[in-house]
């Protein structure tokens, strides 16, 4: 990544999240949350606001039962983990409203990542030769 690249991935997480560099436990999280700040495209995309209003409404949806293990308090991870949960969940649910993906083709993608189908390298630039 070039430092003109980092400088402007930097700026976008200014915006959206008030400091630059975010921190995730899993990659899943850091992938989760790029790629919904490359659908939004600084504002060519999608209304963060409808973003957030559907991140607001997963997070009242979920019961809180959810953050209380049988074992006493979550932990911080356990914690992300339900939030990132809950942010696939809105972008699923914006991307399903404004008509950017059926509910059936988002099942058959899901599908296929975790069948190991795709892989997503079709999005990587640069040179991937250090895989298979």
């Amino acid at each position: 990544m070039t430092d003109e690249m980092k400088a402007d991935l930097d700026a976008v997480f200014e915006d959206l999240l008030g400091h630059e560099t975010p921190t995730f436990a899993e990659p899943w999280q850091a992938r989760a949350f790029a790629l919904t700040v490359v659908l939004y495209d600084e504002g060519d995309g999608f209304d963060w606001t409808a973003f957030q209003q559907r991140l607001i409404d997963a997070v009242d949806d979920t019961a809180p039962e959810a953050y209380a293990p049988a074992d006493g308090d979550p932990t911080d991870a356990e914690a992300e983990r339900i939030y990132y949960e809950q942010w696939c969940e809105a972008l699923e649910r914006l991307l399903v409203e404004e008509a950017v993906i059926t509910p059936d083709e988002l099942d058959a993608r899901a599908g296929e990542f975790a069948a190991g189908v795709r892989t997503a390298e079709e999005f990587v630039e640069g040179d991937r030769g250090h895989h298979r």
